[in-house]
């Protein structure tokens, strides 16, 4: 009997430690209405968008399909941090994410997969070594971080759309 309750104990203790780890093929997503807007017209305001806020070296391009209306870039960007002590540690992380936009007439969608997190070995300023890291990101980390650059990222090619179709 005490065998079998240390089993479930071991094995309780293991998914616990794995509920954070939202795992690597975690992908989010967000549809944006524009209406009157064609799926060319969404196109060349998304190359324009991914242009200005996404240039190489931060960016890489895998698919730019103009026919299909669908754009798969990989993205590593730093880890966005709200300014105070502990932001000083984390100066050398960065967020990185592919993303998919996929455009139709009067609509797009933005999807974010491959969420990850990575950061050179570094000494913390308690004096410890910490190791190299490259993982993907947690669910709160998702949340903190992924669905703020999804969101941003949405609502930027949104406004990029209305601006480049304005100037036509």
């Amino acid at each position: 009997m005490n065998k079998i309750k240390i089993v479930l104990l071991c094995i309780s203790l293991l998914l616990s430690a794995c509920a954070g780890v939202a795992g690597k093929d975690t992908r989010i997503s967000d549809e944006v209405e524009v209406m009157w807007y064609t799926k060319g017209q969404i196109y060349t305001a998304a190359k324009a968008w991914i242009a200005e806020y996404l240039p190489p070296p931060k960016a890489t391009m895998g698919v730019d399909d103009r026919e299909f209306g669908r754009i798969i870039g990989f993205v590593k960007t730093p880890y966005p941090c709200i300014p105070g002590p502990d932001c000083a540690t984390k100066s050398s992380w960065l967020f990185g994410y592919t993303f998919e936009i996929t455009m139709e007439n009067q609509k797009f969608s933005v999807a974010l997969s491959n969420l990850r997190l990575s950061y050179p070995a570094q000494r913390m300023p308690n004096g410890k070594d910490q190791p190299a890291v490259d993982r993907p990101l947690t669910r709160e980390e998702i949340d903190s971080v992924a669905r703020p650059a999804l969101s941003s990222l949405s609502q930027g090619l949104k406004l990029e759309v209305e601006k480049v179709a304005a100037i036509r």
